[in-house]
């Protein structure tokens, strides 16, 4: 099919690995967070992403399998966790840049805040730790992103697919 299904199916299964153990963390830590209507708008984003790329490997096998036929609300909720899955790679990574601009007061804040575990603990460590977070978490926010645009594509091509099996079907019977 080209680089852009291979694409596709390398973002799809790398999402759902790396998506899962988001989930996995967040929901062992949901029982320790003081703003949990936050954790579970999260919780619901990524739960949805999660089910985005499910799909997408079912969406996959449509397209490889000829034979094969989702369920007929397949389409509606693609399109639906096809928008949970871009308002959660906006949100992600409206995160990951925000946390480039932490001014040096708050991370010395945060580092005496921490007690004598965080001895050895500087500034400068801090910002080159949450530089690296936010670098990964914008390049999960843009594979998450990516995949659902290549779904949307993709989806566009089963359609297409399926209208002109319809159409040779109805034009088998006349």
């Amino acid at each position: 099919m080209g680089f852009s299904f291979g694409l596709f199916r390398f973002l799809t299964f790398g999402n759902l690995f790396i998506l899962g153990i988001f989930l996995v963390i967040m929901l062992m830590s949901l029982a320790f967070t003081p703003a949990l209507s936050m954790a579970l708008v999260y919780l619901v984003l990524m739960g949805g992403s999660f089910y985005h790329n499910i799909l997408s490997s079912q969406l996959q096998r449509a397209l490889l399998e000829p034979g094969y036929t989702p369920k007929p609300s397949f389409a509606q909720r693609m399109n639906v966790t096809q928008l949970v899955g871009f308002i959660y790679a906006a949100l992600v990574l409206v995160n990951a840049l925000f946390s480039r601009f932490v001014p040096e007061e708050d991370l010395t804040k945060a580092i005496e805040m921490s007690g004598p575990q965080a001895a050895e603990l500087t500034p400068e460590l801090l910002r080159n730790v949450m530089t690296t977070v936010s670098v990964l978490l914008g390049l999960h926010a843009l594979a998450v992103a990516v995949n659902c645009s290549l779904s949307r594509k993709y989806m566009r091509e089963w359609r297409n697919r399926q209208q002109k099996k319809e159409n040779d079907l109805f034009q088998d019977e006349m």
